[in-house]
């Protein structure tokens, strides 16, 4: 089967604007296991983009289609990266009443369809993810540690985000992307891996699993302006492999991290066998925005500005960060900008 190849175009930070170009299609009898899937469910408001941001956990995406009445076609790498994106996807809730649904197409793969049309925030609605380096399962070594494979979780694992990380503004962008205001429980930001590194990683403990779902498909790619640097940084989110967290005493500086066994049905898997970990905090700071507690919990020895420059908290004392000014600029909801690799 050959492929047509199309020069890129420039302009929103992927270089894969343009469809998904086959000389042909095929029809299967039967919708066995293959690299295409079919997806409804996922809301009225999606577009390629968002769609790649929650597939791409899983494996690496080469074109997706949103279809007429918003049902969806995914095209993966191979038949192993189908196969866990229906093992953690399929019933995944994105609401109290909504679940995703992830199931095999009959289609071999996305074949042009002639002229592509738009959505109606503007998008095309279909898009080839071939060379986007947005991609995780590269060959290269550099991102394997970017392969955080790991069932569905209100727990999210943030990565490649600046070092002068501001917690409170990411909090709000998130809220304000959900329209929840009591959407965050806590965010941690862990210590730096090696000396010399770029980026701040954490964690981004959510109310819910459905919540943690849709700020993966609105935010997982979002832009992040930083003082330390003139190019933005591209906030990446997966699941985390700890599905709760809890502080192990009440004046206790020691975090406990647990994963609970997933329901069989649902074929959850993940690729981590540890289940519990610890993890000392050098500050805990809990804050109220409007009305909402939440808390921060920072693991660095030497901590930085993590919710505000000008406040320094000490341990259990409650502050309130309304009308706060940080460095988080408010997020377009597209794949867009330079990245710094963790």
């Amino acid at each position: 089967m050959q492929r047509i190849a199309r020069k890129p175009e420039s302009g929103n930070g992927d270089s894969s604007v343009l469809p998904c170009h086959r000389l042909s299609s095929s029809w299967k009898q039967r919708a066995e296991p293959g690299r295409t899937l079919f997806v409804h469910g996922l809301g009225c408001e999606i577009n390629c983009d968002k769609v790649f941001n929650m597939f791409c956990l899983y494996g690496n995406v080469t074109a997706v289609k949103v279809m007429k009445d918003k049902q969806v076609l995914v095209e993966l790498n191979d038949v192993e990266a189908a196969e866990r994106c229906v093992s953690n996807l399929h019933l995944l809730p994105l609401g109290q009443k909504t679940k995703i649904k992830v199931k095999y197409s009959k289609h071999s793969y996305i074949y042009d369809q002639g002229l592509v049309t738009k959505l109606s925030d503007g998008t095309p609605a279909q898009k080839n993810y071939t060379s986007s380096k947005l991609n995780r399962f590269s060959s290269k070594s550099k991102f394997v540690n970017e392969r955080r494979i790991a069932a569905p979780s209100k727990i999210l694992h943030f990565f490649n985000a600046p070092m002068d990380i501001c917690g409170s503004n990411i909090r709000r962008a998130v809220i304000k992307a959900l329209g929840c205001k009591d959407a965050v429980r806590s965010i941690t930001i862990l210590p730096q891996k090696l000396p010399n590194a770029k980026c701040s990683t954490g964690f981004l403990e959510m109310k819910s699993v459905d919540l943690a779902a849709k700020a993966l498909l609105l935010l997982n790619h979002m832009k992040l302006e930083s003082s330390r640097s003139r190019f933005p940084f591209l906030l990446k989110l997966c699941f985390s492999k700890w599905s709760e967290m809890r502080q192990k005493s009440e004046n206790s500086t020691t975090l406990v991290f647990n994963t609970t066994p997933r329901t069989p049905r649902l074929f959850h898997r993940s690729e981590h066998g540890v289940c519990s970990a610890e993890f000392t905090v050098s500050r805990i700071t809990r804050a109220t925005d409007d009305g909402c507690p939440w808390t921060l919990w920072d693991l660095r020895e030497r901590v930085t500005e993590a919710i505000d420059p000008d406040t320094v908290i000490p341990i259990d004392n409650e502050c309130d960060l309304n009308g706060q000014v940080g460095t988080l600029q408010d997020p377009p909801l597209v794949l867009a900008g330079r990245s710094v690799d963790a």
